[in-house]
């Protein structure tokens, strides 16, 4: 995270700083800075705090401070910071949010050098990640959800909130295919948050009185609910953040984490963050480990749905018992082989870009399984590549070019195609020259730009 907000002197303004899990500071200036100021901006502004890309982080974060926007006059500037200087644009969704909220673009001020603002207010934020809310949080929200979906009746039709279109930088749930077809075929309506606009999810929570989703930015969306519906979060009881409960008690909705999300035989994230801490005592210099630990957001979720279908029974609605007892019935063979490309791919990917390593015995495992499939030669070669494991990232960018030539699913290919785009470069440059070409050709075959944000992935 970058730049922040002091005093004259220099000294940190505390209620600007963002903080969560109790009052740990996320980012910002720590200690007195030494800033001249390469402009000045002599009217009063609202200053919101920083300005994420990410759906949850912005609803949760980004405007946390909002609600003080209906205490002043309009034409008061709004000031936020970029959470990341590296961040090359805003995705389209986010200013269309900020404008429902009251801060169209034309209202923003962007502080893109020092700059000494003769005033600033500085709201305080309703919200602490993984910590605490204040009521008036959902106030903002329930104010944007009357003027969208004021008219909207809700439905007896249960909704599922899928994440089956988002794509490999998110987190997958693995059997998430087949679930979707168990509900779709007992009466459940199927929506793809991340397709859909603003406005078109606000008024898709307030027309379902029953939600059910996993653990995800698109349940933080039960904020924008008038009418307390019932949630039902597929979760593992194993880590199950406290984000979820404080949304649920500001939307006022009664929610039940249904306990059916697996970690497929590997460590859950609860485990490793207890590994996590245990060793700290033990390192009492605070070494970063040669093996850093993938968290929660990050590793994929595995659907146990012998216990899907007995809470769909339980609280009646399971309809067609016929193809509840099919899907009790899916590969768990077939299963489980997906996970394990998804969880060493999440694995590969958290130790690369930490710059850590893997254990040997996890490294050879992942170097069996990459034998048949591609998306784990892709990080293997990455991983080799951040490594400069020259000789290894050679021989697995050859192995990934020539799986991923044989692939006949167009749809794994659209999934990872952000992925394999944003680390051909880097990949490329510690491979002999002819793997590198073959690199090139296989990108322009398999994986083709469709859309100008296709290209946009920092390494």
């Amino acid at each position: 995270f970058s730049g922040g907000v002091v005093n004259p002197d220099g000294q940190p303004v505390e209620t600007a700083q963002m903080q969560r899990k109790g009052g740990k500071r996320i980012g910002g200036p720590v200690e007195a800075v030494t800033a001249t100021p390469e402009r000045e901006l002599d009217e009063d502004v609202i200053y919101l705090g920083m300005l994420f890309n990410h759906f949850g982080r912005v609803l949760l974060e980004s405007l946390a401070r909002v609600w003080h926007l209906n205490e002043v006059d309009p034409s008061v500037k709004v000031v936020f910071n970029n959470a990341n200087s590296a961040q090359a644009a805003y995705a389209p969704w986010v200013p269309k949010l900020l404008s429902m909220f009251g801060i169209p673009p034309e209202r923003m001020v962007a502080l893109d050098r020092p700059t000494r603002l003769r005033r600033a207010i500085v709201p305080e934020a309703l919200f602490e990640q993984y910590y605490s809310a204040h009521v008036d949080m959902a106030r903002p929200f329930r104010d944007v959800a009357q003027r969208v979906a004021g008219e909207v009746k809700p439905s007896d039709q249960p909704l599922y909130l899928s994440r089956c279109r988002l794509t490999s930088r998110q987190r997958p749930v693995v059997g998430e295919p087949e679930l979707e077809d168990l509900l779709r075929d007992n009466g459940f309506a199927i929506a793809y948050p991340e397709t859909m606009t603003i406005e078109d999810q606000v008024r898709l929570i307030n027309g379902h009185s029953d939600i059910f989703s996993s653990l995800g930015s698109a349940a933080h969306s039960i904020l924008f609910a008038l009418g307390k519906p019932r949630l039902h979060l597929l979760a593992s009881r194993d880590d199950i953040p406290a984000n979820y409960f404080l949304c649920s008690a500001l939307a006022d909705a009664p929610t039940t984490f249904v306990n059916c999300l697996g970690s497929g035989g590997r460590k859950s994230p609860n485990d490793e963050r207890l590994n996590r801490r245990a060793n700290s005592f033990r390192n009492p210099e605070k070494k970063r480990p040669g093996e850093p630990k993938a968290g929660p957001q990050s590793m994929p979720q595995l659907v146990e749905m012998e216990r899907v279908v007995e809470y769909l029974d339980q609280k009646g609605f399971l309809k067609n018992r016929l193809r509840a007892s099919a899907g009790a019935l899916i590969s768990v063979v077939d299963l489980q082989r997906r996970y394990e490309e998804a969880w060493f791919y999440a694995r590969l990917r958290k130790a690369a870009s930490n710059g850590g390593s893997l254990p040997a015995d996890l490294e050879l495992e992942a170097v069996k399984l990459a034998a048949g499939s591609w998306p784990v030669s892709l990080m293997l070669a990455h991983y080799y590549a951040r490594s400069r494991e020259t000789s290894s990232a050679n021989a697995m960018a050859n192995q990934f070019a020539a799986l991923v030539g044989a692939e006949t699913d167009s749809s794994r290919l659209t999934y990872h195609r952000g992925d394999v785009r944003g680390m051909a470069n880097r990949i490329a440059r510690a491979c002999e020259p002819e793997t590198a070409k073959r690199l090139a050709a296989i990108l322009a075959d398999r994986f083709p730009i469709s859309s100008p944000g296709d290209e946009v992935m920092s390494d």
